[in-house]
């Protein structure tokens, strides 16, 4: 009885995300044509059609990497980004936290050097500055989680129900 339940549980889920993955594809459709860039970015037209697409998108990619990662055994490539996906949902939290810290400070340092416009155009040399960036962040990400888990968790001072 409970794979029928959740048969009809997924079908109500297919059909609820198609059903808003075709009402944001037509406002997002309507707001492109129907409105200037100044209306736009005023209201925020271009941003509620996102709204409806937003579940139906995470819906379907979720839908499709389940699919693709019941063959992770057989392929090394879709294993490591199983896992490497893993790790990110794991530190999601810590990512957020470490990105708003370390691009601050980049923001901070570009501001000393008087060069704002070489972090606004994307060329090679920040691309590689992102890619550093991003590396220091998810390393500070890691270390935040291994502090919480280890020193907060284990020595009780955070008490875990």
């Amino acid at each position: 009885m409970t794979s029928v339940t959740n048969y009809k549980n997924e079908f109500q889920l297919n059909i609820i995300a198609l059903a808003l993955l075709l009402a944001g594809s037509i406002l997002l459709f309507i707001s492109l044509e129907n409105t200037t860039d100044a209306q736009a970015w005023e209201y925020g037209l271009w941003w509620y059609p996102f709204i409806l697409l937003s579940f139906s998108i995470s819906f379907y990619l979720s839908s499709l990497l389940d699919f693709l990662f019941s063959y992770s055994k057989q392929n090394k490539l879709i294993y490591f980004s199983k896992n490497m996906l893993k790790f990110f949902g794991d530190h999601s939290y810590e990512i957020f936290l470490s990105h708003s810290i370390i691009f601050s400070l980049n923001f901070w340092f570009l501001d000393i050097l008087n060069t704002n416009q070489f972090f606004m155009v994307l060329n090679q040399g920040n691309c590689l500055l992102y890619i550093i960036l991003f590396g220091i962040s998810l390393a500070l990400a890691y270390l935040m989680k291994k502090i919480i888990n280890t020193q907060l968790y284990k020595k009780k001072i955070v008490e875990i129900k």
